[in-house]
């Protein structure tokens, strides 16, 4: 039997609400028959309409977990059994996130007549491909807990929330999180803004001259002064229905004075060498070989050049294949071998200490979602409790 149980005072919780967990002797003991190194504890959240917001990954002896929610209303707290020898990649493989609002690999079965009765399948991780990695199947747990919307952090103002988060890919889960980067925002981003602006500004400055020298329509010079807003591609807009698989870039559908016409007709082909740019590159090239020994020494360069590229080459591909003669002869039989006998020995000094599980035992003391009942909890779950004191989520 797997319980959990949460520390809510009154009808709606806070969005970070403690989750304590115990499991009876006889599922302990079926963990210990499995042969479960260092098993964790998989906590997963649903909102009222069934989608997964929060997902926890937390020693399975650890006891109390914090938990937080994104949304108000009724959210279900979902719990189940995992491990594997690595716990860095069980870590990577539960804790993966597709985007701001997805995880790569689900635990909820998609299947089913209503969209929002989603049932929890935490087996879906498909752990089999990690060494030693496995779920107990059978034994999962749920929990509703109501939160009220008063409880949640409010937003930043617009532009600030702008430009606290304009380096990173998701949004701030909650104030501590806003705060660390506010701190990052006000110190070192407005000088490397002000740097990559005027990089920017120049690049697109180049840009632009030069798809007006070619002779484009409809240049758009906006993207100069707004970097941060617009892309350098929008400097002009080509024609789709003249690209082709032979100019599918920047200039693809390019429709310019030299080439064709308003409406996209072409031109005979020895109006397009009346382009400005090919002006300034013959004047280039020209310029060039007219130098004194200037074709000497670039024939000399070509040939040493060539002549290092295909030695490093070589030497790059002798060494990777005597590299990997090497581990395959002597390193990856010994380390097969360490792996093995360490996990065995971890194993044996897991189950070996019988209080080690103590305080996760149904039965033994009252069950109460309160660090202060733990005899020694760690210091990532006091760092924890006091988090949840200061630092609100902000809702989704």
């Amino acid at each position: 039997m797997l319980q959990i149980i949460a520390d809510v005072r009154g009808e709606t919780a806070d969005p970070v609400v403690p989750i304590r967990w115990c499991l009876s002797p006889d599922l302990l003991q079926k963990l210990r028959a499995a042969g479960a190194v260092d098993p964790q504890m998989l906590l997963s959240v649903q909102d009222d309409l069934g989608q997964e917001t929060e997902r926890r990954l937390v020693p399975l002896d650890q006891a109390i977990d914090y938990v937080s929610f994104r949304k108000a209303g009724t959210n279900k707290v979902n719990a189940a059994i995992v491990w594997a020898d690595n716990t860095r990649k069980l870590r990577n493989r539960v804790l993966d996130q597709r985007n701001s609002k997805a995880y790569e690999y689900s635990i909820y079965s998609p299947f089913g007549f209503d969209e929002n009765d989603k049932t929890f399948e935490p087996w879906r991780l498909s752990l089999s491909d990690l060494e030693g990695g496995d779920i107990l199947r059978d034994t999962t747990a749920f929990l509703d807990i109501t939160v009220g919307e008063e409880f949640f952090a409010g937003e930043p103002s617009r532009f600030e929330k702008w430009w606290v988060n304009l380096w990173h890919k998701y949004d701030p889960k909650d104030q501590c999180d806003f705060r660390q980067r506010r701190l990052l925002a006000y110190t070192l981003q407005p000088p490397v803004m002000l740097a990559f602006v005027i990089w920017m500004t120049f690049w697109r400055t180049l840009y632009a001259t030069f798809t007006i020298l070619m002779g484009v329509r409809g240049v758009n010079l906006e993207t100069i002064f707004h970097p941060l807003r617009d892309s350098i591609s929008e400097t002009w807009k080509g024609d789709p229905s003249r690209r082709s698989d032979f100019a599918n870039g920047y200039f693809a559908g390019v429709n310019d004075f030299f080439g064709s016409n308003a409406k996209g007709e072409s031109y005979m082909f020895v109006f397009g060498l009346l382009r400005p740019a090919y002006w300034v590159l013959t004047a280039l090239i020209i310029y060039g070989i007219s130098l004194p020994g200037v074709d000497t020494m670039l024939e000399w360069l070509l040939v040493l050049k060539i002549a290092a590229t295909l030695s490093f080459i070589g030497l790059v591909l002798i060494t990777a294949f005597l590299a990997y003669k090497f581990v395959e002869t002597i390193v990856a039989p010994g380390a097969e071998a360490r792996r093995k006998a360490k996990r065995e020995a971890a194993l044996r000094e897991q189950w070996r200490k019988e209080d080690r599980y103590a305080e996760i035992t149904c039965g033994t003391a009252p069950l109460l979602a309160d660090i202060g009942t733990l005899s020694n909890p760690t210091f990532a779950l006091r760092f924890q409790a006091l988090k949840a004191k200061v630092c609100r989520p902000y809702a989704a």
